[in-house]
């Protein structure tokens, strides 16, 4: 069936191009908003972790200090034992202190890679605390420890929950919505900066 001009029902006229509107094409983005103010949560998270760094300087000098409790032998073996252990104590101390640290001051630029390596050495921490705290509870009540040595598993257990607990903190801390938002603002406003003119 045709129309009366003679074109088939649906089909275009012939005639010249219909206008293109350009009104409708989308303007170029703009820069990313602004990130603002670090939020509180992950203010809080690097206090957590300026914490935890505190916590490895106490058990470590809480370590030193039951070196020189260990029972006595000879006095090389005392000596190259207590060498042994606070050489163990600085070369571990130093280190989580390190990284402790690190990752204080990468939270506080934002940086996305330092929240997952954050969570992972979280991670390995409490595995690794929790280990020691039942390790002094088991000293405590299974194997009856010495009471030289009966205050310093008391002190350096409590020590180590309270770093259990914080390190859990700064995990949560690390990864709730509005610390989540604002990495993700900082990240798109370095792209924009970043970016090629």
């Amino acid at each position: 069936m045709s129309d009366p001009h003679g074109m088939q029902y649906g089909q275009i006229p012939a005639g010249p191009p219909l206008p293109v509107d350009y009104s409708v094409q989308p303007y170029p983005p703009g820069p990313p908003a602004d990130p603002g103010l670090r939020p509180r949560t992950l203010s809080l998270a690097i206090v957590g972790m300026w914490i935890g760094a505190a916590l490895v300087v106490v058990l470590a000098a809480l370590g030193a200090l039951f070196a020189e409790g260990l029972p006595a032998g000879s006095e090389a073996e005392r000596a190259g034992r207590m060498i042994g252990l606070l050489v163990g104590l600085l070369l571990f101390g130093v280190m989580q202190l390190g990284l402790w640290i690190w990752m204080a001051l990468a939270a506080a630029k934002a940086v996305a890679w330092a929240r997952v390596v954050a969570t992972v050495l979280g991670a390995i921490g409490i595995v690794m605390r929790l280990a020691f705290l039942v390790g002094d509870i088991v000293a405590i009540t299974v194997d009856g420890v010495p009471d030289v040595m009966a205050s310093h598993v008391v002190i350096e257990g409590t020590i180590n929950a309270a770093f259990v607990v914080v390190a859990i903190a700064v995990l949560v801390l690390l990864w709730l919505p509005s610390t989540s938002a604002h990495y993700r603002a900082v990240a798109e406003a370095k792209r924009y900066r970043m970016a090629p003119s």
